[in-house]
């Protein structure tokens, strides 16, 4: 995240988050107060946006273990830089829509030729049939 030890002594938590944003991320209060329930041990996967020291919004995966020492609640857990996997997909959702309406259009425009080739045809083949049926014996 790019800050020393020294700055993330004199920090508080809610200085890191950025923004809530598009419902990706839970809100503070509610990544806190499930870290503070003794009941939860384990938070897995939990999708926050925080802020590097450069002031970057990245989107983060936050996995928690709570252990307890001297009976004191200790949190340990690894936090995750997800932001560019999370664009790719976004980008990859988008490109799949529009390679949808892509096949959409084309089908619907090679319909309509293919359907007048498939009336000539039979136009076509009825009228061979009659010849050929006028020919016998």
């Amino acid at each position: 995240f790019g800050y020393s030890n020294d700055d993330l002594e004199r920090m508080k938590v809610e200085e890191m988050y950025a923004d809530y944003k598009n419902g990706i991320s839970v809100s503070r209060n509610e990544f806190i107060n499930k870290l503070q329930k003794k009941e939860n041990k384990h938070l897995i996967g939990y999708k926050l946006i925080l802020r590097k020291s450069n002031g970057e919004a990245i989107i983060c995966a936050v996995d928690s273990r709570v252990n307890y020492f001297n009976q004191q609640v200790i949190h340990m857990g690894t936090i995750t830089d997800i932001t560019k996997p999370v664009n790719k997909k976004r980008k990859l959702i988008q490109a799949n829509k529009m390679l949808e309406q892509f096949a959409y259009q084309i089908s619907h425009d090679i319909r309509s030729p293919l359907s007048v080739l498939y009336g000539y045809l039979i136009y076509y083949w009825t009228i061979v049939c009659f010849r050929i049926f006028q020919m016998m014996p």
